[in-house]
């Protein structure tokens, strides 16, 4: 067990550490630029700066670069999750495909849809009874049509019967 624990002291001491210059606008939209001395800057959200405690002078790791750019990333798909959300109701799996289509990781797809599961915002069987009701009151569809169609959208066969 030693040698594993040296092992991965071994590893954080060779993590690259990135002192951030500046804090610049990055334009419209709520978004900074965080300035480094020895690599890319990185956009992010106002908001993930100021709740991580981001500030001139710091110093972070990669690790840690690594977990802001998928924080303001997960952030940005929930935005997005909300806009598609906000036009008509989709399915789990619609949305995820729709977010997936747009660039976002697995990693962001995956939080997002977990917080919206969480919140309700997301809720396939209400998702199915929603567009059950247009189906029969609008087109007029058969029920092995509307099945056929919902699983199709991703709802699991158990929910749309």
């Amino acid at each position: 067990m030693p040698e594993n624990a040296s092992s991965s002291q071994n590893a954080n001491s060779t993590e690259n550490k990135h002192l951030i210059a500046s804090l610049e606008p990055a334009g419209k939209g709520g978004f900074f630029f965080i300035n480094f001395n020895n690599r890319e800057p990185l956009k992010i959200l106002k908001s993930i700066i100021r709740d991580s405690g981001i500030f001139e002078g710091q110093i972070l790791s990669d690790l840690r670069i690594q977990e802001l750019f998928l924080e303001n990333e997960t952030e940005l798909a929930k935005r997005t999750g909300m806009d598609i959300l906000g036009r008509r109701p989709n399915s789990e799996k619609e949305l995820r495909d729709k977010l997936a289509r747009k660039g976002f990781s697995k990693a962001a797809v995956n939080r997002t849809s977990e917080r919206f599961l969480e919140l309700r915002l997301l809720d396939d069987l209400e998702y199915c009874k929603s567009w059950i009701r247009s189906r029969i009151y609008a087109k007029r569809s058969s029920r092995n049509e509307i099945l056929g169609k919902l699983i199709t959208k991703g709802v699991g066969r158990d929910i749309a019967k």
